[in-house]
């Protein structure tokens, strides 16, 4: 079986418990998330 690789990119609020939820959308949809970096915004409210 051919595998798929997408690099998604997603702007979210900077609150505790927004990565586990982002994280279980792709859980849920049997995906695997190989790597994840997440970074300060110039708007400290995202991330």
């Amino acid at each position: 079986m051919e595998q798929h690789h997408h690099i998604l990119s997603v702007l979210v609020e900077s609150k505790a418990g927004v990565l586990s939820r982002v994280a279980g959308l792709f859980t849920r949809r049997g995906y695997n998330i190989f790597s994840l970096a997440v970074s300060p915004t110039e708007d400290v409210r995202y991330s």
